[in-house]
């Protein structure tokens, strides 16, 4: 393997290297990063110094070629520094001799130090091209880490807010889950409201409260309250459809809530009928569960994909 592959295939494990210290933790990518910008470094001296003595070579070359012309000129311009009995050829043929092996010399040491320029031509471009790589890597990893401080700053809201209400969870006035990787709660509608009624109860209020105190602490956030109902159809009472039902209770909890001081421009209310079932219509204890409201943490703006590109498509002329 020749000394120009070898230096290929280090430069090809340097951009390995930084494509897997992408992958790794913060403080171990810095590392590797620098480990190879230094190896990198290392040699690009030792090409330098090599390039050098190559030059230094062909000065001590050019030095003895020149001694031996002289030599030529000498013998040539003085015939009685022949030796006896032999012509200006014979005398000349070692010193001849000796000058086309110095000029076969020069020539390989040009052509080395030619393909040395080009090595090095090529030793630079590669750390131009592991340079803007390691830039990229690097801002990677800058992103990386502000979005793991954003997601674990999240899970850190999350957990404070549940450490809240574990007491009320704990006791099985509500509950949470993740669904679609947003945290809602659900507050069961026997604790709310009465049957086939969107009027919040006294109960209802004395567990809203405790839960708009929670909601308050929580300034990052919106919040949607989405009402849930089974799939029975309504044979009387004033709402003519489930759709009718959990869009009122809905926006009565929501209102409720503004009462209890959670800013209004916080909060949401959207009805859902039964169409998200928690558990089977089959039984009535499957029902009663379905009967609920939910309140949903909304995520941040900053949260979501950035659909800007597609907005600008579809508000381009068509």
């Amino acid at each position: 393997m020749t000394e120009k592959s070898q230096r290929a295939l280090r430069i090809g494990a340097c951009v390995a290297c930084v494509v897997a210290a992408v992958s790794c933790g913060p403080s171990a990518r810095e590392v590797q990063l620098t480990q190879q910008a230094e190896e990198l470094r290392k040699e690009l001296s030792e090409q330098r110094q090599y390039n050098d003595d190559l030059k230094l070579r062909m000065r001590l070359l050019t030095a003895r070629n020149k001694v031996l012309l002289d030599l030529v000129k000498g013998l040539t311009a003085d015939p009685d520094k022949l030796p006896a009995g032999g012509g200006s050829e014979t005398a000349l043929l070692p010193a001849h001799t000796s000058l086309d092996s110095l000029d076969q010399d020069f020539e390989a040491l040009v052509t080395t130090v030619q393909h040395s320029k080009a090595d090095m031509d090529a030793v630079r471009a590669q750390r131009k091209a592991l340079a803007d790589q390691l830039t990229d890597a690097k801002r990677a990893i800058e992103e990386a880490r502000a979005e793991e401080e954003k997601t674990q700053a999240r899970a850190d809201a999350y957990r404070a807010m549940l450490a809240k209400l574990s007491e009320l969870i704990g006791h099985g006035e509500l509950d949470a889950r993740v669904v679609g990787n947003r945290m809602l709660l659900q507050l069961p509608e026997s604790v709310l409201f009465q049957s086939n009624d969107a009027r919040v109860t006294r109960s209802g209020k004395a567990l809203l409260d405790r839960v708009a105190e929670v909601l308050k602490s929580v300034s990052t956030r919106q919040f949607q309250i989405a009402g849930h109902s089974d799939g029975l159809p309504i044979r009387y009472g004033e709402y003519r459809s489930n759709w009718h039902l959990s869009a009122a209770r809905a926006l009565n909890v929501a209102l409720y809530l503004i009462e209890r001081g959670v800013p209004k421009e916080r909060l949401s209310a959207a009805a859902h009928a039964d169409t998200e079932p928690i558990a089977s219509e089959d039984t009535a204890a499957g029902r009663m569960k379905n009967r609920r409201i939910e309140i949903v943490l909304l995520p941040n703006l900053e949260e979501l994909p950035d659909l800007s590109a597609l907005g600008a498509a579809l508000s381009a002329p068509k």
